[in-house]
């Protein structure tokens, strides 16, 4: 990691100015994060303990009518403590918030709140896209039906908004969780009421049938995992 990579300079470089300009970097990176130090010993804030950790803290924020938020989503950093179990310290919740590899919160003067997945319903203040481009939702096949033939578009059912990605690979990544996918496309336009959450996800309360377009399977065909036992349950008995 880098930021331990410039812990160790720090308390090893003879040049007491590389010393202090070590430390300044750090510790404002720290900062950045909602840090006073770096929690690199916490199994917790790191590996697979970092992955649970993040799991049962994005359950709480985008779910958990007893976590108290804003309008805006927004939950005390020691109130979704309080509701983890196990709870883990409040600097561990603010590393695994701001790790590199994530992309699910943000962070903001000791108070958290996930940036998509709501289905308690959370005011997100994003702007739309800067440039129009073109944006991916996959649904199951069983979807198709209600989203085409019924003329509904995409909803965003249980949770509060449909969620989108700029990267097609991305979408069908989200959309095989719920079975075999059927991906569509769409318009970033500037009335087309999308919102960008975080790099490659966007938000829209709902996509009108009118705004679809449906991708060709063949263009992620080889993203979809093999299914032969689920195609023979589908097939009628032989007599």
């Amino acid at each position: 990691m880098a930021e331990a990579r410039l812990s160790t300079f720090i308390d090893t470089v003879a040049d007491a100015r590389l010393r202090d300009l070590g430390n300044e970097i750090l510790q404002s990176w720290l900062s950045s994060r909602g840090l006073s130090r770096l929690p690199l010993s916490d199994p917790a804030a790191t590996g697979a303990g970092r992955i649970r950790t993040s799991k049962g803290m994005a359950f709480h924020l985008r779910h958990d009518a007893l976590l108290e938020r804003d309008a805006g989503g927004w939950a005390l950093l020691e109130d979704l403590q309080q509701r983890l179990l196990p709870a883990h310290p409040v600097e561990v919740l603010a590393a695994v918030a701001t790790d590199r590899e994530e992309r699910r919160f943000e962070i903001k003067a000791g108070r958290i709140r996930a940036k998509y997945g709501h289905s308690i319903p959370a005011e997100l203040d994003y702007d739309p896209p800067k440039v129009t481009t073109r944006l991916y939702h996959a649904s199951p096949w069983a979807s198709a039906n209600h989203i085409i033939d019924s003329r509904a578009g995409v909803l965003p059912m249980s949770r509060q908004f449909v969620h989108l990605s700029d990267d097609i690979e991305e979408a069908v990544a989200n959309g095989i969780r719920t079975g075999q996918p059927l991906v569509y496309s769409v318009s970033s336009g500037a009335d087309a009421g999308i919102l960008q959450a975080h790099g490659s996800t966007f938000l829209s309360r709902g996509i009108p049938m009118r705004e679809l377009s449906v991708v060709p399977v063949s263009c992620f065909w080889v993203q979809i995992p093999p299914s032969t036992h689920l195609l023979r349950a589908e097939l009628p008995p032989t007599v």
